[in-house]
C-alpha cells in the first residue's frame, strides 16, 4: 500500500511539473512589458498618411488602423484580402484609437468585399 501511495504521488508531481513546462512554451505567453502577437484577415487599403494603411473587416465593415513595420510590404497588397501578424501599439496621448503594428503580411486573395462596396 505504501508503494502504491509513493509511485500515485511521484505520477501527480511528474504530471504538475509537464503542465506547468507547456505553458512556459515560446510564444505561449507574452513576458511582462511584452505585447502579445495577433493575426488579423481583412482587406486592406491605404491610409491618410504614408507608412499607415486601414485593414477593413469583410463581415463587419470594422476598420483598424495599421502602421507597417519596415519592409513589410503592405503597399504591395492594397485592395487585397491579406492576415496580418504583429501586435496592439499603446494610444500615446491625443490619439483617437489604438493601432495595429504589422510584422508580417500574408497574401490571401487579389480582391476582397467589404459591406456595400467591392475592392478589386
Amino acid at each position: 500500500m505504501r508503494k502504491l501511495l509513493i509511485v500515485s504521488s511521484a505520477v501527480l508531481v511528474v504530471g504538475f511539473g509537464v503542465g506547468l513546462t507547456s505553458l512556459q512554451e515560446p510564444g505561449a505567453l507574452a513576458q511582462e512589458g511584452e505585447m502579445a502577437e495577433v493575426t488579423l484577415t481583412g482587406c486592406l487599403s491605404a491610409g491618410e498618411m504614408e507608412g499607415y494603411f486601414v485593414l477593413t473587416d469583410e463581415e463587419t465593415g470594422e476598420e483598424t488602423q495599421v502602421e507597417e513595420a519596415e519592409e513589410v510590404g503592405l503597399g504591395n497588397h492594397l485592395s487585397h484580402k491579406v492576415k496580418l501578424t504583429g501586435c496592439w501599439e499603446e494610444e500615446e496621448e491625443g490619439e483617437e484609437q489604438r493601432h495595429f503594428h504589422a510584422a508580417k503580411v500574408e497574401h490571401i486573395s487579389a480582391s476582397c468585399e467589404v459591406p456595400g462596396q467591392t475592392l478589386r
